[in-house]
């Protein structure tokens, strides 16, 4: 396919553009003030102890630690981000408010940008409960650690535009996101040691979750429907683990393109029929890869097609190695090794839902 490899393509940092408001508008009165700058609510939650609640009305860009809470529906100008964090230990809560494009056109604008002002990253940045719409870029977490980006709904209009984006982006947690349309839905760059969980994307135009030299992260419990291309992607990607991920009505399932070392359990990948349709998993030059219980059903070109040495992931009953000095090799998977990794995979999936859902 040749959108799934889109990302060779494509200036990682062509998402970020537009997604810095310059500082010295701050000072000119062009109506986006520094966080802190503008109305207080004057409320106060003990849990965080001295942080003060301020009350958003208008893009920003943040500057200071503390909980920011939308006040109404937010338009962002061309070329620029609506909410610009440029401090740790933020809390951006929509209170159910959209953050949208310019004039309606869907082909410019961010709606949430975090990236630090200087070399240090940024941590601890939570973004909750907020519906963003007609934009190039949802949300950019440019070097963020720590963070969170919980229960927002994302809708895109373009295939120019990507509803999350991580760049440089290690130990963030993206939970109970729902995302639809657009060119991409959850993009990760060189972004490791993430978990992502029961997030759900549709209707995509490249993958619905796309790993890109991205290590370590665990996909667990999300659903991929829709895409023209391949619904869930790892290029370049080495020791993840995707536990309990549905992919389904994509062109292609699940795909490992160059990744290594990765570990596939409870996924289900069935009817990938768009555009013709492939198979349910497709691993190319991928080598020691792992994983119990998956299934593929109803798929065009089959359950797996698997190229690499040392595979032995086990599809609908059946293990296959792809080894290349004898092409695709099945045999009847070990039914108590099976049964044993499944529990263990069963247990880590409910350990990182119960733990990850802030």
């Amino acid at each position: 396919m040749s959108n799934g490899n889109h990302q060779e393509t494509v200036d990682r940092r062509s998402y970020l553009a537009g997604s810095a408001v310059a500082l010295s508008a701050l000072s000119m009165g062009s109506g986006v003030a520094a966080a802190g700058d503008g109305k207080k609510s004057g409320n106060h939650d003990p849990a965080d102890g001295d942080r003060t609640e301020s009350t958003i009305t208008e893009c920003t860009t943040i500057t200071e630690s503390g909980t920011y809470v939308l006040a109404d529906d937010l338009e962002t100008a061309p070329e620029t981000a609506c909410i610009t964090v440029r401090a740790s230990d933020v809390l951006i809560d929509g209170r159910g408010h959209s953050i949208s494009g310019p004039n309606g056109q869907g082909v410019e604008g961010v709606g949430v940008s975090v990236q630090p002002p200087g070399e240090e990253s940024i941590s601890n940045v939570t973004v909750t409960d907020l519906t963003l719409e007609r934009l190039r870029t949802g949300i950019v977490f440019d070097d963020v650690t720590d963070g969170v980006i919980k229960a927002v709904t994302s809708e895109m209009t373009t295939i120019a535009g990507t509803n999350f984006v991580l760049v440089d982006a290690d130990r963030n947690t993206l939970v109970d996101n729902d995302l639809e349309r657009g060119g991409s839905g959850i993009y990760l760059i060189n972004a490791n040691e993430n978990v992502v969980v029961g997030n759900s994307t549709a209707s995509t135009f490249f993958p619905g979750l796309d790993l890109l030299e991205s290590d370590g992260n665990t996909l667990i419990g999300n659903t991929v429907t829709s895409v023209d291309g391949v619904g869930i992607l790892l290029q370049r990607s080495d020791g993840n683990h995707l536990l309990q991920n549905t992919a389904t009505l994509n062109a292609i399932g699940i795909s490992l393109v160059g990744s290594n070392d990765n570990r596939l359990d409870l996924n289900a990948a069935n009817e990938n029929v768009a555009v013709g349709g492939g198979s349910g998993f497709h691993l190319s030059g991928s080598d020691r890869n792992s994983g119990r219980g998956n299934t593929a059903e109803e798929n065009p070109f089959g359950p797996i097609s698997i190229s690499g040495a040392g595979n032995a992931i086990e599809v609908n009953g059946t293990v296959y190695t792809g080894d290349p000095a004898t092409g695709t090799v099945e045999a009847e998977a070990d039914d108590d090794t099976v049964e044993k990794d499944l529990t263990e995979a069963k247990n880590e999936v409910l350990a990182f839902t119960d733990t990850n859902r802030p």
